[in-house]
């Protein structure tokens, strides 16, 4: 833990409990925020990596496209 943090809650400590309440509120709105972000970056690298084969059902028959194993049926 570093020293900032270490001193904010020491700060923390001292206030009533709905103060704290409401500070352990907003630490978890921006810590929900944060990783929102992490979700909507990773959404942006797969969009980014998408690659079109013109082949619509590669993902139920990969072994078929990729091995060369008979096509098995689409449920």
């Amino acid at each position: 833990m570093t020293e900032l943090l270490e001193k904010a809650i020491a700060s923390v400590r001292q206030l009533s409990e709905s103060e704290q309440d409401g500070i352990a509120a907003i630490i978890f709105k921006e810590l929900e925020k944060k990783q929102a972000m992490v979700w909507d970056d990773f959404d942006q690298i797969i969009e980014e990596a998408r690659v079109s084969t013109g082949i619509s059902d590669l993902s139920y028959r990969h072994d078929h496209y990729l091995h060369g194993t008979p096509k098995q049926e689409i449920d």
